[in-house]
């Protein structure tokens, strides 16, 4: 983990990943539960190592700029029922076509960088499905990413605390082609 957040800090790409970064070290190091040398993390890089994560990962990091190849166009972590963060830095996956986030009762924390998850032009065959996340607390998604996305769809997520899209003053949309943006239930805890 700490190599991680020091490769994240290194490349200063994303101010959203950085942030992140230094989120998780001061939890880390505040926490009294285990090192966080002890979480199943990867550090993805292409769309080969994408394939190849075993279910059991806790934290799963996407690099920035990577899994861009034409062959990763799905995205579906729902067989990761220990994942507990997910981050993904800027201009990554932008061929998937489908993401799905779907009955992961560990998942706490959703980072999505800058461009990432975006061609350039609106495609109804493109959707984001977050559901039935029972521990889900933060969904932060950075300016220009999931921009041509046709649905997104939040769904059964009680814990869901904060949902952050874009910046404000900035030109670049977030899920600006949907036609179903739809937040559907369990939010009671929304700021």
């Amino acid at each position: 983990m700490k190599d991680s957040i020091s490769s994240i800090r290194k490349r200063g790409k994303s101010s959203i990943l950085r942030e992140l970064a230094d989120r998780i070290d001061y939890e880390a190091s505040s926490d009294s539960s285990p090192s966080p040398n002890s979480e199943l993390v990867s550090e993805i890089h292409n769309g080969d190592e994408l394939k190849t994560l075993t279910v059991s990962m806790e934290v799963i990091i996407i690099v920035s700029h990577c899994c861009n190849e034409s062959n990763v166009v799905d995205l579906d972590l729902s067989c990761f029922s220990n994942l507990r963060k997910l981050i993904v830095g800027d201009e990554c996956l932008k061929n998937v076509q489908e993401v799905k986030l779907i009955v992961l009762n560990e998942l706490q924390t959703v980072v999505v960088g800058e461009n990432s998850f975006t061609k350039a032009k609106c495609d109804r065959n493109r959707h984001f499905y977050l559901r039935n996340c029972e521990r889900l607390r933060k969904l932060k998604i950075g300016s220009g990413s999931f921009n041509d996305y046709f649905v997104c769809e939040i769904d059964n997520t009680p814990s869901l605390e904060v949902i952050e899209m874009g910046q404000l003053n900035d030109d670049r949309s977030t899920f600006s082609c949907g036609s179903q943006l739809e937040l559907k239930s369990g939010c009671d805890g929304m700021k």
